[in-house]
């Protein structure tokens, strides 16, 4: 984990958070994806397998940066509840990350399409770009990727 977060944690510093910030926020994020705008900030736990007084203060500085939103439950004031403002949205969003299924898509255009083998941590710079709102219409953009170490047979779950 050590090692990850050494690779990590630089990247997030860039769009100024921790990693334990993007980790709230990409969880707030997907639950709002998954029609829950609201996320009980025990549900948050859950989500990341932690207890709740453990992302207190990494909500706090959350809601002081303005990328999320804390209220009370109207049903119950104890209960708070977490929501990603415009800012905590738009963040997310401008962060490049693809999905397995998106991987193996740009895999698969750029095997059939460009006739290009490339390792499957090479497809993903091409699956973020074609999957991402990142503002880059109308700009060039290159994409590095290497590879080759990979057994063409097993990509696509063939024997």
């Amino acid at each position: 984990m050590g090692s990850l977060r050494r690779h990590l944690d630089p990247f997030f510093a860039r769009s100024g958070i921790s990693g334990a910030q993007w980790g709230i926020l990409w969880n707030l994020y997907r639950a709002e994806q998954d029609g829950q705008p609201l996320l009980r900030v025990t549900d948050l736990g859950e989500r990341l397998l932690i207890r709740p007084p453990s992302v207190t203060g990494v909500i706090d500085r959350l809601v002081r940066a303005g990328l999320v939103a804390r209220t009370s439950s109207t049903g119950d004031h104890r209960v708070k509840l977490l929501e990603l403002t415009p800012a905590g949205r738009e963040l997310v969003e401008t962060i490049a990350l693809a999905e397995e299924a998106e991987i193996l898509a740009a895999l698969r255009l750029m095997l059939e399409r460009m006739k290009v083998v490339v390792e499957p941590s090479s497809a993903v710079p091409l699956a973020a770009l074609l999957n991402r709102p990142l503002g880059l219409a109308g700009k060039k953009v290159g994409v590095i990727v290497s590879g080759g170490n990979l057994d063409v047979s097993k990509l696509f779950g063939q024997p």
